[in-house]
């Protein structure tokens, strides 16, 4: 239940960074404002960048080096482990660049609002 509960809490908290969304969320900065309660209860939360922030980035790997920076940089000063998915270039059909994060058992809801102000400032 706390990590259904944090990461519902976490998702809430990062729906409103400027240049990422988060896939089927629900807030101002969403892909989808239609999603169900199991994918906002998922530990496992993607943020990717906005349409503008991907024109913005000119290319898929110039949005990918971006996006690894920041996942270097919020390990790097907040000791946050954040992946940036690599896929296959057989794929034909590739997913939007994305940051990829899990919210885990050990995570106390009071940390949350930490977590959060870390990867807004990322």
């Amino acid at each position: 239940m706390q990590v259904r509960q944090c990461a519902a809490v976490l998702r809430q908290q990062l729906d409103s960074i400027p240049g990422l969304v988060i896939p089927g969320g629900t807030g101002s900065n969403s892909s989808s404002s239609t999603t169900s309660s199991t994918t906002h209860e998922s530990p496992v939360v993607h943020l990717q960048l906005t349409k503008q922030s991907m024109e913005a980035a000119s290319s898929r790997k110039a949005a990918v080096a971006l996006l690894q920076a920041i996942a270097d940089r919020l390990l790097d000063k907040h000791g946050l482990l954040v992946a940036v998915p690599r896929y296959s270039s057989l794929d034909h059909i590739l997913p939007p660049p994305s940051l990829k994060f899990y919210v885990h058992a050990g995570l106390p809801l009071e940390q949350v609002p930490v977590v959060a102000a870390a990867l807004r400032e990322g």
